[in-house]
């Protein structure tokens, strides 16, 4: 596994940290965008798994989780971080990303396809924030006000050993919950003129069940025995799929 490094890249006026492992020269990777709570070594596995591919494998720390800048005064919304990723892939000289976006990471990598369509390659959404049937731990968090969850919300969440503040993770569920009500990113999702693709957990089949029906025309690819936590479950089958559908 690569070894952490940091950049620092303006946003707003504001300087900030994004910490990111990277392997490879090309000018085109394969990109990694951790959902709420997680950070980019979720799959140590991924890295064997895309070894042989001619891309470059990327895997970073969203603005507020990880090793990444944790400001008080960043949005947090899906659209920010999508351009802060940008800025990091003008700062690692990357042209073209396949994106693969898990929970969260999929509505910022829609996010990002909606603003910089030219860049993308491909997408794959594994189990990516689409419609108001997801972002489940989300909408909990979001329903609290701020300063309950200050002062007990976020003890309740420490069990998931989240590597964030109790202000980035509540500002990125409400900011989620408000995006994947909207329809915007199931509308994002389904006018994508790139391949795409849909993988979700077997044991959660009910869970997405909603979100399948309306992605009919869309290929997707069950991973057996997971849940929506594929990194406790089976993180293995997951990454050989995405190395599987990855040209």
């Amino acid at each position: 596994m690569p070894s952490e490094q940091f950049v620092e890249i303006l946003f707003n006026g504001s300087k900030l940290t994004v910490s990111y492992k990277i392997k490879g020269t090309a000018e085109s990777a394969i990109v990694y965008l951790h959902g709420l709570g997680n950070n980019k070594d979720d799959f140590p596995q991924l890295w064997s798994a895309l070894a042989e591919k001619q891309h470059s494998i990327l895997c970073y720390d969203a603005i507020g989780f990880g090793n990444s800048s944790k400001p008080k005064d960043f949005s947090y919304s899906m659209q920010d971080q999508a351009i802060v990723l940008n800025k990091l892939l003008e700062k690692l000289a990357i042209e073209k990303a396949v994106l693969v976006g898990y929970s969260m990471g999929g509505a910022i990598a829609l996010r990002f396809h909606q603003l910089f369509p030219e860049k993308v390659v491909s997408f794959l959404s594994v189990e990516g924030n689409l419609t108001s049937n997801d972002a489940h731990l989300s909408r909990i968090i979001a329903l609290q006000e701020w300063s309950e969850f200050l002062v007990s919300g976020f003890n309740q969440l420490k069990a998931f050993k989240w590597e964030c503040t109790p202000f980035s993770v509540y500002h990125s569920a409400v900011n989620l919950v408000k995006e994947t009500d909207s329809g915007e990113l199931l509308k994002e999702f389904l006018g994508m003129q790139k391949p795409k693709y849909y993988i979700f957990g077997e044991k959660n089949s009910d869970g997405v069940s909603q979100t399948l029906m309306r992605i009919k025309k869309i290929p997707t690819i069950m991973i057996s025995n997971s849940s929506h936590s594929f990194k406790k479950d089976n993180p293995k089958e997951l990454c050989e799929k995405i190395a599987e559908l990855i040209e």
